[in-house]
């Protein structure tokens, strides 16, 4: 968000203002890879980020970025020799091995000349097999979709011949933006049924590159001297477009046409904004997987504007366009939900990203909610906390939960079969203690139980031990 290495960023945390919010991820259980991105040459992800996407089992990702005339020269070093790339490829698996994150997000947006192709595809392959056999299977290596085969800057927007070399070489493909149905549809013959869940569809937020928003400037752009400059270059139009307009903010959008920079994105097939589901209907038609691109918009476009309310508005509708596999497997966990910010005496806020708890794998705006207090339980009857593949010791497990009201655990174990629990009668305070049976060996769910008369109330902590 902004550029990237924010105030929110650090261990230490900041004060929150207007200009100072954090962007915070809430679902990471919906998510299976997350890329911290700026424009640096070499981008490592911050110690807070890669500790709470580790906490909920998501993959870290760094980026190596080269772009423009700069980036152009850059590359002619870098791929000058293999000598010079195997000893890149040693520094960047030591900063992986270092700051414990899992691999690279590799983005070359610059022309490359034919004679460093070879060492190209020399630094791709070594950079993925040696990233495997050193930091393991969850490391990953995805190439963008950018330079092609043959050294052209030129964004595909799908799975072709020009860049199924670099698809094939790495751990997965990152497509740009302006994608439309037959671009996937073309990804999916070439495809040929192989690797599909590893080729990203991109979505920009921001509405940044989308198919009505390239149509709409290549009609104003049609009418005017510079058209048959910018129209004629060996660059497809799209690619052009795409790279003119991440120069635009939102708001100058609504200066080159009548309607409203927030307008504009939101009525756009694709556009971003608070309508991101619905590119996301044609990628789970053909199998394919998501690359979001630039989710903090949320906060840099609302200034001012509650993050937890617009991140619930943001994720609600795409959430069910990305089913959640990844289970919780700890057998011991603690959490006290907490958004990482804290109100202090003087009345001011701070942001703590180290303070953020693990967060249930099904948030939503009208069962669970989380709030500065912990989670809010909206309604009564039964909710899911956490999916499970909870493989439990010998040792006697108890789960503590602490809240005002009193409640019910039910756990879902092996061939689905369901355990009522009965927190102890002695449990003191708003601590409520409850005893899993030692026949339970293996936990799949595990719901919390209200009552309706008793909502809306706050789980303040929830945690599963041996500790009585």
């Amino acid at each position: 968000m902004k550029g990237g290495y924010l105030e929110q960023d650090k261990l230490e945390g900041c004060i929150l203002t207007d200009s100072c919010y954090p962007y915070l991820i809430l679902h990471w259980w919906s998510m299976d890879i997350f890329c911290y991105f700026s424009h640096h040459f070499i981008t490592v992800p911050p110690v807070v980020w890669t500790e709470q996407a580790h906490k909920h089992g998501v993959i870290v990702l760094g980026t190596f970025i080269t772009e423009f005339e700069g980036g152009e020269k850059l590359c002619e070093k870098i791929f000058s020799s293999q000598e010079v790339i195997d000893e890149l490829i040693e520094k960047m698996i030591q900063l992986c091995i270092n700051l414990n994150f899992e691999g690279w997000l590799i983005n070359i947006e610059n022309i490359m000349k034919p004679e460093l192709l070879p060492n190209l595809e020399y630094f791709l392959k070594e950079l993925t097999q040696k990233s495997r056999q050193i930091l393991g299977k969850h490391s990953r290596i995805i190439w963008y979709d950018s330079v092609t085969n043959e050294g052209k800057l030129d964004w595909q927007n799908e799975l072709n011949l020009y860049n199924r070399k670099w698809f094939d070489l790495t751990d997965g493909i990152y497509l740009n933006y302006a994608w439309n149905e037959e671009h996937l549809q073309r990804t999916l013959e070439l495809a040929a049924g192989q690797r599909l869940t590893e080729i990203y569809l991109g979505v920009d937020v921001f509405g940044r590159g989308c198919m009505e928003q390239v149509a709409r400037i290549k009609k104003f752009f049609r009418h005017q001297p510079l058209y048959k400059q910018f129209f004629s270059s060996y660059i497809n139009p799209y690619t052009i477009i795409r790279r003119w307009t991440l120069g635009i903010s939102y708001l100058s959008c609504g200066q080159l046409f009548p309607e409203t920079s927030k307008k504009m994105i939101l009525q756009n097939r694709g556009g971003g904004g608070w309508n991101c589901s619905e590119p996301l209907e044609l990628i789970k038609k053909y199998g394919l997987s998501l690359a979001l691109f630039a989710p903090g918009w949320i906060i840099e476009c609302f200034v001012g504007e509650c993050v937890l309310e617009n991140s619930f508005r943001f994720w609600s509708p795409i959430k069910e366009f990305l089913p959640i596999q990844r289970p919780l497997t700890s057998s011991e966990f603690d959490t006290d939900f907490s958004s990482g910010i804290t109100l202090l005496p003087d009345g001011t806020k701070h942001f703590k990203m180290t303070s953020m708890g693990l967060q249930p794998h099904y948030l939503d705006s009208t069962n669970l909610y989380l709030t500065l207090s912990g989670l809010k339980i909206i309604s009564g009857g039964e909710h899911i906390l956490f999916l499970c593949d909870s493989i439990l010791d010998e040792l006697p497990k108890v789960i503590k939960a602490v809240s005002i009201a009193k409640i019910g655990i039910k756990l879902v174990i092996e061939e689905d079969q369901e355990v009522i629990l009965v927190h102890e009668e002695n449990s003191g305070g708003e601590e409520q203690v409850f005893v899993i049976p030692k026949n339970v060996k293996h936990i799949k769910k595990i719901y919390i139980q209200v009552q309706k008369e008793d909502c809306p109330m706050i789980l303040k902590s929830f945690s599963m031990s041996n500790k009585l």
